[in-house]
């Protein structure tokens, strides 16, 4: 008999800049025209009806985290959002895994064809290699974020169980399912830890699959600029992206990009033109 295909979303997650959101989704709904797309919204809740309206017709859902915390712990805790959508509206919707898009990445295929082997229960994340490889990463080596990160180990290790050998990753590319997500949104102490590292950890106790993200450059030293489609630092240089777009094995996502991406062929060769011009990579 065979496997049922997955159903496989798209939760959209932004706050900030309703036009390049708006750039975004059609893009997103023109590589996924029968995919479910929900959208998260985690800026100023004062601000969510101008996101409403630009977003109106290009997403299958919108919800907007009203819980009043700073920038800085939303950008500590945006699994926390994340749970918070699952709890509030996500599980009454109809999907079995989401693929999380910020707002600042850039998805130019169709999520099916990007996670093909993607089974049921299981999630995907970037980067993910046991902590012990996490040097020079800043909740490791500062005094207080590595304090905070013991206390993490030792609850879960109450709680739960020992792990052995804890894994981290880095929040790029996130694909999580409903079994994950149901269990993570009942974590005690959610807020203990950084999601680096929460999220791998708690998928290993709860016994769920967590698979690589593949084809893709995160943290590339000794790589040149024009190489890096993936990364925590600056943003993707646009000739990087249409160098990938043009070879059939290139990437198909890239984080950061924070420009406008052109609906056209012509579009394209305008926008590589003038930015290689002013002299951009």
């Amino acid at each position: 008999m065979p496997t049922p295909k997955l159903d496989l979303a798209i939760l959209f997650w932004f706050y900030k800049d309703p036009p390049l959101c708006e750039n975004r989704v059609r893009l997103l709904r023109r590589h996924n025209p029968d995919a479910k797309i929900f959208g998260l919204y985690g800026g100023d809740p004062a601000d969510q009806e101008v996101f409403r309206r630009r977003l109106h017709g290009h997403l299958d859902d919108f919800y907007c985290f009203e819980t009043p915390q700073s920038a800085e712990w939303k950008w500590r805790n945006g699994d926390l959002l994340i749970t918070e959508w699952y709890r509030q509206r996500g599980q009454s919707l109809d999907w079995d895994s989401v693929f999380i898009v910020q707002w600042d990445m850039l998805v130019m295929a169709a999520v099916d064809d990007l996670f093909p082997g993607l089974r049921q229960g299981s999630i995907v994340l970037s980067a993910v290699r046991p902590i012990q490889e996490a040097a020079g990463w800043f909740w490791r080596d500062d005094p207080t974020e590595r304090s905070n990160y013991d206390r993490f180990l030792a609850h879960v290790r109450r709680q739960y169980a020992p792990v052995d050998d804890p894994l981290w990753c880095i929040f790029i590319i996130a694909v999580l399912s409903r079994e994950f997500l149901d269990r993570y949104s009942q974590v005690s102490q959610p807020e203990l830890g950084f999601l680096e590292y929460r999220l791998p950890t708690y998928a290993q106790i709860f016994g769920i699959d967590v698979v690589q993200a593949e084809g893709v450059v995160v943290h590339a030293p000794g790589r040149s600029r024009s190489e890096v489609v993936l990364t925590v630092g600056d943003a993707i240089p646009l000739p990087n992206v249409a160098r990938n777009l043009v070879t059939p094995s290139g990437a198909r996502i890239f984080h950061p990009f924070r420009d406008p991406v052109p609906e056209t062929f012509l579009g394209w060769v305008v926008a590589v033109l003038k930015k290689l011009l002013r002299g951009g990579d």
